[in-house]
């Protein structure tokens, strides 16, 4: 098969359009108790990040247990766009998330 300019166009529109294999952003349910755990969290530890985006999500089974995978970049944006990636661990206690620990993720 020959690439001729036109086909090597139309792949370029294709790849565009679909986002040439970019992931969505997972669905979070209940983000909001999520993003509150997460501040929560981050404020006991004194760092000074905010939520960017989630990258990952996955709810056990049992629904008491969770991990994601968290853009986050630093609360003052005048340091600028530079983000760093954390799994953080969820435990479910009563009607409330807490974050129980986190890893920093290579990206």
């Amino acid at each position: 098969m020959r690439l001729t300019p036109q086909l090597l166009h139309l792949i370029l529109i294709i790849c565009l359009l679909t986002g040439c294999g970019g992931k969505e952003p997972p669905t979070v349910p209940n983000r909001e108790a999520f993003d509150a755990a997460v501040e929560s969290y981050l404020d006991r530890q004194a760092m000074e990040l905010a939520i960017r985006q989630y990258r990952e999500f996955e709810m056990a089974e049992d629904g008491a247990t969770a991990t994601a995978v968290i853009s986050m970049g630093h609360a003052d944006e005048a340091y600028g766009n530079v983000q760093v990636h954390f799994r953080f661990n969820f435990e479910k206690t009563g009607d409330r998330w807490r974050v129980v620990s986190h890893q920093k993720v290579k990206r």
